[in-house]
């Protein structure tokens, strides 16, 4: 058994925004339980999900909140891959057959609920250099869309050089919201990456504390490309 076998026939949804297909799929994974306690809780448990980017200085990562990743090759995943690909019909974008997670949490102290203002900001949009994929394991905090009409302008003159642990949280007037991908436990989601800049949307306490937010994540880039992998 694979444990990362999906459903066959699944059931995909597809809406359009600016002529960009985004899609979705629910119940895409036949075990998904099993699916999480290997990405996710044995990892955490045997302390192999180090914090992301820790030597980036300077950081808040591990004192504001915690951005941890799990990123290891597994040959079990390239049916997935070869999945998306249909899903887009393009050929052209490459892939890793990777698991990669993304597990997010925010202190909850007095010094972290200041600091992790998301009434008047979002966290870190980020552009990707081509598609994204993310299966939540979680029910709360989707992944919100943006117009890139005011993030190019706004990179430009003053996000150039600023780390991503550093400062994450950006103003909400700086940024046009288009669309919030609701998550749901084993739903996929399938975007432009590149096309919408995009970031994890907190909207809420949920995941302060010591429960973590989970998502799995794909990438498929276009060749030659340089990847970094961000909170989605």
């Amino acid at each position: 058994m694979n444990i990362f076998d999906i459903r066959q026939d699944p059931e995909v949804k597809v809406e359009y925004i600016e002529d960009s297909p985004i899609f979705t799929i629910d119940n895409f994974y036949k075990y998904p339980d099993k699916v999480y306690e290997y990405i996710f809780e044995e990892p955490l448990n045997e302390g192999i999900v180090g914090l992301w980017k820790i030597n980036q200085k300077p950081s808040f990562n591990g004192i504001y909140f915690d951005d941890r990743r799990l990123s290891e090759f597994d040959e079990r995943l390239f049916h997935i891959y070869f999945f998306l690909s249909n899903l887009i019909e393009d050929n052209n974008y490459t892939f890793r057959p990777e698991i990669s997670t993304n597990a997010t949490l925010f202190k909850d102290d007095k010094d972290s609920l200041k600091f992790n203002n998301y009434i008047d900001n979002y966290w870190w949009p980020h552009i990707d250099y081509g598609y994204n994929g993310i299966v939540y394991f979680h029910d709360e905090w989707g992944t919100n869309l943006y117009s890139s009409e005011l993030l190019d302008d706004y990179n430009e003159k003053e996000n150039k050089g600023i780390n991503e642990h550093y400062e994450p949280w950006r103003p909400k007037n700086k940024y046009k919201l288009l669309k919030t991908l609701e998550p749901a436990y084993n739903r996929l989601v399938f975007f432009d990456g590149a096309k919408f800049p995009h970031g994890m949307n907190v909207t809420n306490d949920r995941y302060f504390g010591y429960e973590y937010r989970n998502n799995q994540v794909f990438f498929m880039d276009p060749p030659d490309e340089k990847i970094e992998y961000f909170c989605i």
